[in-house]
């Protein structure tokens, strides 16, 4: 059930943020491989479309740490068009579809959203505190599982998915670099193309259909034997920079409790954001307590998120 609280008032830039997390963070666990890494077992009977999965999942690490891979939590700054700071990310995964991600803007603006793998929602707080929380429609839903579970599954979520498929698309040139263009066909019109470095299995970019928005990875940051993107930017149809998210933080399987992801209570909803002592997240309730809104160093507020262990 819907409940409606008094609408949130942001700026376009958070809502355009929003509508393209969904896109963005399909591609944050695509990762950025980095050349000199051992080629993988290919079978001699490997149909195109497998033999690029291979080299590219070999790009970002060893198969047992990609398959042991069960949740994510991913942390990082926005970037504007304009090369300016507009906010903080921070960004929950775990297997097999469930997502949340949080995202807070230096005048408190605040806008969240989740799904637990079949309800989507998004909790909207504006600066004076006016918020607004609603269930996903299903177009948008369906998006975020897929979502969720191409970061979780490395190049391998159209396996677990009913109706998906992978296509080989060809040998192509894409930013001067020789490479496969692969495309991954969800349900209901969604495909991201990628284009695989043929030699090492680098990803170079995505393109997201029929949208035509394009994302590349640049830097690389390894955590637990993964290549992980160090920052990923973001382009509209038309080629021009929409935004960037550079990353400061990655964490590999940190313990999250299944309740993070559902929709959050009348009760719980007044809580995040507010200026109360937060509950513990040693055993979270289904929506814990944001911390007090602090300045860091960059004048960008902290985030609330569960106990981080250290890289």
């Amino acid at each position: 059930m819907t409940t409606l609280l008094r609408p949130a008032q942001h700026s376009s830039l958070w809502y355009c943020s929003l509508a393209a997390l969904a896109a963005l963070t399909a591609l944050l666990a695509g990762g950025c491989g980095k050349s000199g890494t051992a080629g993988p077992a290919i079978p001699a009977n490997a149909t195109p479309e497998e033999r690029a999965i291979l080299t590219a999942r070999s790009a970002l690490g060893p198969e047992d740490k990609l398959t042991a891979v069960n949740t994510l939590v991913m942390a990082g700054v926005i970037i504007d068009s304009n090369n300016q700071p507009a906010g903080q990310v921070i960004l929950l995964f775990k297997k097999p579809a469930r997502q949340r991600s949080e995202m807070r803007a230096a005048d408190q603006t605040i806008i969240l959203q989740g799904s637990d793998g079949i309800e989507g929602w998004m909790l909207s707080i504006d600066k004076k505190n006016n918020r607004n929380v609603s269930v996903l429609k299903a177009p948008q839903e369906t998006q975020n599982i897929y979502m969720s579970m191409e970061n979780l599954y490395f190049y391998r979520a159209t396996e677990h998915v009913t109706g998906a498929s992978v296509t080989m698309d060809g040998d192509v040139q894409y930013h001067d670099a020789a490479c496969w263009k692969v495309s991954f066909h969800y349900p209901n019109n969604f495909t991201y193309v990628r284009y695989i470095d043929r030699a090492n299995g680098q990803l170079h970019g995505t393109v997201l259909e029929p949208v035509g928005a394009e994302f590349i990875e640049q830097g690389n940051l390894v955590v637990d034997g993964i290549n992980f993107p160090q920052v990923l930017r973001s382009y509209n149809k038309n080629g021009q920079l929409a935004q960037t998210i550079q990353f400061q933080k990655i964490l590999v399987n940190q313990p999250l409790d299944d309740r993070l992801f559902n929709m959050p209570s009348l009760t719980d909803i007044y809580k995040i954001g507010s200026q109360a002592k937060p509950q513990s997240t040693a055993a979270p309730s289904p929506a814990p307590a944001a911390a007090p809104a602090t300045a860091s160093a960059s004048g960008l507020p902290k985030l609330q998120a569960p106990p981080l262990k250290p890289n």
